[in-house]
């Protein structure tokens, strides 16, 4: 799917189909080519997001600056793109993001507790993690970044690979 066309579609979306419609839920993945340091400096650089702190695993964790959101972004593909229950189709498209992307970002609802300075934005999990993922493809169309939606499908499509959303956009035959 054009990642512009699903941005748009997303903003206007009600809170109630973000899930089913754009696949909207708890750790969604985003996955980058490029390497680590460099997405690392454009996350830094961005007005959107502000550094927290570094994981165990390598990984480094940014608050969304709205509030509500935390994003992980780390030097490594895992086997956790693609919602439900495997089959062939999904095992390829998750052999071609390994192929080409090497750094992903996962977003994760964040409703705020000591850690985060309180921040919490008046809306539902799903809206925040909306405006956090609008703006992260914002950020990665203006920088012209290689980049995958791994979950855009949303529930209700599961299997219509045709609403995977990557820049630039791909014709990846999956069926």
């Amino acid at each position: 799917m054009n990642p512009r066309d699903y941005l748009e579609r997303m903003k206007v979306c009600s809170d109630e189909n973000l899930r089913g419609e754009f696949g909207i839920s708890d750790n969604w993945p985003i996955s980058f080519g490029g390497d680590f340091d460099g997405m690392r400096g454009l996350i830094e650089r961005s007005d959107k997001f502000r550094f927290h702190m570094e994981q165990l695993f390598g990984g480094l964790d940014f608050y969304y600056v709205l509030g509500t959101v935390i994003a992980t972004l780390t030097p490594e593909i895992r086997n956790y793109f693609y919602a439900g229950k495997e089959n062939d189709s999904k095992r390829k498209l998750q052999d071609y993001i390994q192929r080409n992307h090497k750094v992903s970002l996962i977003l994760n609802p964040y409703q705020g507790d000591s850690h985060h300075e309180g921040i919490r934005m008046p809306c539902s999990d799903e809206r925040a993690m909306a405006c956090a993922i609008a703006d992260i493809g914002e950020i990665l169309l203006a920088n012209n970044i290689p980049f995958c939606f791994p979950r855009s499908a949303g529930e209700n499509h599961e299997g219509d690979f045709s609403r995977i959303v990557f820049h630039p956009e791909l014709e990846i035959k999956l069926d």
